[in-house]
């Protein structure tokens, strides 16, 4: 059986194939590549630090690189959190003005839009991190989630607290809902995912 090399990888795989399984180059050669070692890896690992700008470690049969459900999670954050924020916001002065009489309550929906258009940022933020492949990027993610989770669950409690009611609304409940499962979702997806190992310093 004739042998075929990776030019990127270095991988060894059956002459009939087209594409490295291992890194996914097309650049194939009849003979092994001379790869200097990098630190961390074999001398025929994948260069990953070539792919994300890092020295993410090795992981066999990973491509690294934001795709998938990676790339999910960074429109989320750069775009779709960012609009669903502002939206609820304009909804929440829209549905308001009637109330801004009440005790209290113009001073908790100007707290509640801080507290969001500050998230919203945050969330701009990390997106944009993850997505550029910067060093501390899946820590920030992390913290996030569980920040958002947080939110989700302590701002209902407070605006309650200041408006003087002993009670948390729907909204309040189903905010709560979705900041767990969010957290559910993307915690471990961060912390076990391969590509996010392959992909980050």
């Amino acid at each position: 059986m004739n042998t075929i090399y990776c030019s990127g990888c270095g991988n060894a795989m059956m002459s009939s194939m087209r594409l490295c399984p291992n890194c996914g180059s097309k650049a194939l050669s009849p003979t092994p590549p001379s790869i200097s070692p990098i630190q961390g890896q074999t001398p025929f690992a994948p260069p990953n630090s070539q792919v994300t700008g890092g020295n993410a470690p090795a992981v066999h049969g990973v491509v690294p690189g934001v795709r998938g459900w990676l790339l999910i999670l960074c429109v989320s954050l750069v775009f779709l959190t960012p609009l669903i924020i502002l939206g609820g916001l304009a909804r929440e002065w829209n549905e308001s003005q009637q109330l801004l009489d009440v005790p209290n309550f113009r001073e908790a929906l100007f707290f509640e839009t801080a507290v969001y258009l500050f998230f919203g940022l945050y969330s701009v933020f990390v997106g944009v991190q993850l997505w550029s492949v910067k060093p501390h990027a899946v820590t920030n993610a992390k913290r996030f989630v569980i920040a958002q989770a947080i939110i989700a669950i302590a701002l209902p409690a407070a605006l309650a607290a200041m408006l003087g009611v002993s009670f948390i609304d729907v909204d309040g409940i189903r905010s709560a809902v979705h900041g767990l499962i969010y957290l559910a979702v993307w915690y471990p997806y961060l912390l076990k995912s391969k590509r996010v190992k392959a992909t980050y310093p």
